[in-house]
């Protein structure tokens, strides 16, 4: 029984350790952005975590006699640490950051404490199973095993169940609470039922304490949200201003405000979603177009399309439902009849789409440093101008700059000149060196004159590829698209 007890130990804090890990980016990427460095930082800080916690509790096993002891303190420790996580990410992590890094002290006393805390059981489980009977060698194949086993559970139950229905924060202090739990179970394995009951109901009241502390608003907040959801892929936050159908609806995703409508009439809010009308006037006499949109957002341009050019039939791919169910409650998409959405990523929309499209719009890049690659690479516009209907338009909402030495807007620029022949550029506030929203328009058609498609919006009549002054350089490949890294690069500057 004692076995079972200890084995089931290696098993959880396996579990927790990567429950950590994957929950760590949640509280990140609202911060410093869905990105490759954000990810390399938590998983470096969680190694390093490994690292001090296999070392300490190796040194610690050799040199305690009651080895069930010295785990009941580490499952402690490493349940006050976890519960303390989000109090702490509060503390150290600025809420309004332009950094496209955490800083990796922070990381380490945040995340790394609670996974090497987490990691010293394992020696102490070996050493518990050795002096058991076992010997060392198996001891230690059955608790590596276990930790394996832990890790590969403890990622799918907290990516695929966990994250979809529960808070992030109060999943960290379920998550200490849980650990309580576990010393608890040490305690009894060794018949110290009152001292274990103390232990337990001290570290359950210390993670709620801890959970409520972090689960209150920062307060720096203007106003708490209407809705607000973690889903599989990001925090899903809505916003509202005003009373009634006279109020206006901001949807933020993780820190980016991804769009606004306003009520009273579904109008847009912001400067740059007036460049719906780029499919609007390319596609006004067409007798019923259909478009779609990569990227939903709050919806408000498509829902313009769409009301704007009733005979028309809009699509729009949205990978993530918890955006569409916001879509639905808070932006009024559901009295569109000709909108619906795609739950899909936006290349698997392109190939399950029956059809070709006479209008596609990508939406899909938040900010500067939430880049989806894979929506930037020569193979992604080949797929769009394969289901694209001849005389078919293209537009693309980036950020970025009018500038030679902005190395991604260079490389998208280049990237979809590539594919299409006819490409033009259209910043928000014209060519000026400034972080702007810039509407790329291309067609397949040589001699499409785009000049004009972004007529009564807040752009330019923009610029074509000769006068970007952009130096031969690189296109983005499915195989090599070091978009991150670009943008990363030039915002160093």
């Amino acid at each position: 029984m004692t076995r079972s007890v200890f084995c089931a130990v290696a098993l959880a804090a396996n579990m927790a350790v990567m429950s950590v890990e994957m929950l760590s980016t949640r509280l990140l990427f609202p911060r410093y952005g869905n990105t490759v460095f954000t990810w390399s930082a938590v998983i470096s800080i969680v190694i390093a975590g490994l690292f001090l916690g296999y070392m300490a509790g190796g040194w610690l096993t050799d040199r305690k006699t009651s080895l069930p002891r010295l785990v009941f303190l580490e499952l402690l420790a490493a349940g006050i640490l976890v519960s303390a996580v989000p109090l702490l990410c509060d503390l150290l992590f600025p809420p309004s950051s332009t950094a496209s890094t955490p800083p990796l002290a922070a990381c380490f006393i945040v995340f790394g404490l609670p996974a090497a805390a987490l990691a010293a059981t394992g020696p102490a489980v070996v050493g518990i199973l050795a002096r058991g009977g076992w010997s060392a060698s198996f001891a230690s194949g059955v608790v590596s095993s276990l930790a394996a086993a832990g890790s590969i559970g403890g990622t799918l139950l907290t990516t695929f169940a966990l994250i979809p229905a529960f808070g992030v924060r109060g999943l960290f202090e379920a998550m200490g609470a849980a650990l309580g739990l576990a010393a608890l179970a040490v305690f009894l394995a060794q018949r110290q039922a009152v001292r274990a009951g103390l232990a337990a109901a001290g570290i359950g009241a210390l993670a709620a304490v801890l959970g409520f502390t972090a689960a209150s608003p920062p307060q720096d907040m203007a106003a708490a949200p209407v809705f607000s959801r973690d889903s599989r892929y990001q925090l899903v936050r809505v916003f509202e201003s005003g009373l009634g159908r006279s109020s206006v609806r901001v949807l933020m995703l993780d820190s980016t405000q991804e769009g606004a409508m306003r009520l009273s009439d579904k109008a847009v809010v912001f400067e740059y979603t007036t460049s719906y009308r780029l499919l609007v006037n390319a596609l006004k006499r067409h007798e019923a177009p259909r478009v779609l949109f990569i990227g939903g957002g709050a919806y408000a341009m498509p829902v313009r399309v769409a009301e704007e050019l009733p005979r028309s039939v809009v699509e729009v791919a949205e990978i993530d439902p918890v955006v569409e169910e916001a879509g639905k409650m808070f932006f009024r998409i559901g009295e569109t009849p000709n909108l619906r959405t795609l739950l899909a990523d936006g290349r698997q929309a392109l190939r399950q789409a029956g059809g070709r499209y006479d209008g596609v719009f990508v939406d899909a890049y938040q900010g500067v440093m939430a880049i989806p690659f894979h929506l930037t690479t020569r193979e992604f516009f080949e797929e769009v101008r394969s289901a694209l209907r001849p005389g078919g338009v293209v537009g693309l909402n980036v950020i970025g700059r009018v500038d030679e030495r902005d190395g991604l807007f260079c490389a998208m620029a280049q990237t979809l000149a590539e594919v299409f022949p006819t490409v033009r550029v259209h910043p928000i506030h014209g060519p000026k060196d400034e972080l702007q929203n810039i509407i790329m328009a291309a067609s397949a058609d040589p001699a499409a004159d785009l000049s004009g498609v972004l007529a009564g919006t807040a752009f330019s009549r923009g610029l074509d590829m000769a006068s970007l002054r952009c130096a031969p350089g690189q296109v983005l490949t499915d195989d090599h698209a070091p978009a991150e890294w670009l943008a990363a690069k030039y915002l160093a500057r």
